[in-house]
């Protein structure tokens, strides 16, 4: 009885453990893009304060 339980167990524990680094591996692609999406995010922010400065000087000159 008690290999039957024990055999269960290591069954489990061998579906579990893929499962596990399945999760882990989505876990860090999903920080990646998100790292992605901030950088991305930053850059547009970045490149749309730049073209207002640019028009606010061009304005200015008129």
């Amino acid at each position: 009885m008690m290999n039957v339980i024990k055999n269960g167990v290591t069954s489990l524990e061998e579906q579990v453990v893929p499962l596990i680094k399945m999760v882990e591996s989505l876990t860090i692609s999903f920080k990646e893009r998100d790292d992605q999406m901030a950088f991305i995010m930053k850059r547009i922010l970045d490149l749309i304060r730049k073209r207002l400065t640019n028009e606010e000087v061009s304005n200015e000159n008129l």
